[in-house]
């Protein structure tokens, strides 16, 4: 999947929001915080930084199998 195409699918669910700066795609939760780093060269999840934080900012279930299939 090219990373338009991700990010475009990243912005169709209301509890996220992606864009990509220097070649990091960053995912925001519906707070505007960040929690995810993907670098664009990135293979396998553990080349993506999980912002530490991210465990008081969860997903819901719908929202991380809308992240996750396209990462995958």
């Amino acid at each position: 999947m090219r990373i338009n195409e991700f990010i475009k699918k990243v912005n169709r669910n209301d509890r996220m929001e992606a864009e990509e700066v220097d070649g990091v795609i960053t995912i925001y939760n519906d707070s505007d915080h960040e929690v995810i780093d993907i670098p664009n060269g990135a293979t396998n999840l553990l080349e993506i930084n999980f912002i530490e934080s991210y465990s008081r900012y969860n997903f819901g279930k719908p929202s991380r199998e809308d992240l996750c299939a396209p990462i995958e």
